[in-house]
């Protein structure tokens, strides 16, 4: 194979790469046999690592939900500070 493209852009957290190439002699491309196996397990940490982002941005609402009750519902403020 002679010269090969390749391009990456970087979504979020992630990077793809797409590779281009002109086979000049015959052949076939052999992937690993374990792929299908290797992104299917990939696939589901990375839903998984969505699922604890999701839980924690529902948690982070709820607390700023709290904090906003509290200050709307007339309760004195906490102080912070050194009392020196």
């Amino acid at each position: 194979m002679g010269q090969i493209a390749v391009s990456i852009s970087h979504e979020d957290e992630f990077a793809v790469a797409t590779a281009y190439g002109v086979r000049k002699a015959g052949g076939r491309y052999l992937l690993p046999p374990d792929i299908e196996d290797r992104l299917d397990e990939r696939e589901r940490r990375l839903l998984a690592k969505l699922g604890r982002l999701r839980a924690m941005q529902r948690e982070v609402a709820d607390l700023e939900d709290a904090v906003t009750a509290g200050e709307t519902s007339g309760q004195p403020e906490r102080e912070t500070g050194d009392a020196s």
